[in-house]
């Protein structure tokens, strides 16, 4: 059953992954992790032709390392946030 309406709002996008540090060298903790859209940032890559490519990344609150996404699991309502917002967002609840 999929939450429509309540006080709590509607439910939003959500996955779980293991800290892996897949598509920035590896080294991530194994932390597994609840990761929401609220959560993700983009980062970028280019070839040498000046092509970006797109991921979509999460920082582990735990080691600081941050694991790739695989695009398959993101829903297409989520579109990235900065990764400074991100990491703001983390200072000021205290969970990095």
């Amino acid at each position: 059953m999929k939450l429509l309406d309540s006080e709590y709002g509607p439910e939003r996008w959500k996955t779980i992954i293991y800290c892996t540090g897949r598509g920035n060298g590896g080294g991530g903790c194994g932390t597994l992790l609840e990761v929401r859209e609220e959560d993700i940032y983009n980062t970028f890559s280019y070839d040498y032709l000046g092509d970006r490519d797109t991921y979509y990344t999460v920082c582990c609150p735990v080691c600081g390392k941050e694991t790739d996404i695989d695009s398959r699991l993101i829903n297409f309502s989520v579109s990235g946030n900065s990764k400074e917002r991100v990491l703001s967002r983390y200072k000021k609840q205290g969970i990095y």
